[in-house]
């Protein structure tokens, strides 16, 4: 489903209602799986999740079935043959598919039939589509709602008649980009000629958009051109309000577009499946209180550590020297007659100093020039007055080296962040930026699709 202006104004302003004359609910399960079919529709609510109603009067499903579902009897994760695939017809003709969804409570039984309620995470479609005259390229528009702080650096017309600075284009590696924040909502335009673009890649670009302007830039609708096929997705995510602790990794004032640029490129191209942590540590910081508490300065020392273990420790071990003393004492220790507690302490001690900790991975990277001594004392600051029952003061001196300490953790954590993908600081430049003429071209290529 292509959806235009009038759809995308409906979309961002939760107004949006899809009208489905058909539609299937089938449990995943092979014995006996309950089913449902009738008309209904699926609906964007207030706060941007996507909820579903549909009417079912063919009464397909024993009432026992019906039962078992709206009153389950196991405790813990949710088995997989509870879940239910959706299929979807639009007024349209679009079929929307959603493979994975939990309804649970949702089930209202009449005398007349039934009516089923749930949340969907997300919906796809895809049609058949060939142009011989893009054969090569791949396109992609993507819709996130809200208005977003970015280094815009292009001018641009506005409903009223006057002109704004809300535009940027630039390339990454593997295509070319266009940004434009509307009333309610930011467009993000791809177009490659090296790549067709998928979903993956376009989770990539919203994970390294949001980690660089610290606000999430989930997409909430996206619609793909590639190989003959366009595909369209719809987002069921709950809106975020709040920031939490985040902050921009880059800058986001009008034209200072090169550490962007810079990061963007990093991230595309070295983010692998590992990184997964990173963007985990990244939304646990954005879903916390963004007042400064003790326990938003637990998660961030633990995020942290969490970095610096998996993305970090490799290729480390204690020094020959350091391993040369250990072994040294080890000798020395055996003769003596210690107390069976005394002995097997300093063993244990021996042994952890073989062990590469986060401190001393930490102090390495400060002896490299990677990262600052400042930060390093901060973490092990705040590491260690939150750990420990009473080093914690409320008088006005201790508060505010507090808040000092976990603003250099911040800044080291978004250092981290941006060393685990290659990205230091240093600048590709603006080279990237597209020419009058590149950028052209780029608007010929979305509309002659779209």
């Amino acid at each position: 489903m292509q959806f235009n202006n009038a759809d995308i104004e409906k979309l961002v302003s939760r107004t949006l209602i899809i009208e489905c004359f058909e539609i299937e609910l089938t449990q995943n399960r092979e014995d006996s799986p309950l089913s449902f079919s009738g008309p209904g529709s699926i609906t964007i609510e207030p706060d941007g999740k996507l909820s579903l109603k549909m009417y079912d009067s063919t009464k397909k499903s024993s009432m026992s079935q019906m039962m078992r579902v709206a009153f389950p009897q196991g405790t813990g994760v949710v088995a997989e043959s509870e879940y239910f695939s959706l299929k979807a017809k639009d007024s349209n003709g679009n079929l929307w598919l959603a493979p994975r969804n939990y309804i649970n409570d949702g089930l209202q039984l009449t005398p007349h039939g039934t009516i089923i309620e749930f949340h969907i995470p997300e919906i796809r479609t895809e049609r058949a589509w060939h142009r011989t005259d893009l054969d090569g390229v791949s396109i992609a528009n993507i819709v996130i709602a809200g208005r977003y702080r970015l280094p815009f650096n292009k001018f641009e017309d506005q409903p009223d008649g006057s002109s704004s600075v809300t535009g940027l284009e630039f390339r990454i590696e593997c295509a070319k980009i266009t940004l434009s924040q509307k009333a309610k909502h930011l467009t993000l335009d791809i177009v490659s000629t090296s790549m067709q673009l998928n979903h993956e890649f376009i989770i990539k670009i919203a994970e390294a958009l949001s980690i660089a302007i610290g606000r999430e830039a989930w997409p909430s609708y996206y619609r793909v051109y590639r190989d003959g096929v366009i595909s369209s997705f719809v987002n069921g995510k709950r809106d975020i309000i709040d920031q939490g602790m985040v902050r921009p990794l880059v800058d986001v004032f009008p034209y200072k577009t090169a550490k962007l640029i810079t990061f963007l490129n990093f991230y595309i191209k070295n983010r692998k499946r590992e990184h997964d942590h990173t963007v985990y540590y990244w939304r646990r910081l954005y879903y916390i209180s963004n007042k400064v508490t003790d326990v938003a300065a637990l998660v961030l020392t633990v995020n942290i550590e969490g970095l610096i273990n998996n993305y970090f420790r490799e290729g480390r071990n204690p020094s020959d020297i350091l391993l040369g003393e250990i072994n040294l004492s080890k000798k020395l220790i055996k003769p003596l007659k210690l107390p069976a507690s005394t002995n097997s302490r300093v063993k244990n001690t021996l042994g952890g100093m073989k062990k590469i900790t986060a401190p001393n991975i930490l102090r390495a990277l400060a002896d490299e020039g990677q990262i600052l001594e400042a930060h390093v004392k901060s973490w092990n600051n705040l590491r260690h007055s939150l750990a420990h029952a009473g080093n914690m003061e409320s008088d006005a001196a201790t508060l505010s080296l507090f808040v000092d300490d976990i603003n250099n953790c911040l800044d080291l954590f978004y250092h981290l962040i941006g060393l685990s993908v290659g990205y230091d600081g240093r600048l590709i430049g603006d080279s990237d930026l597209l020419s009058p003429a590149e950028s052209e071209d780029l608007e010929k290529q979305q509309l002659e699709l779209f």
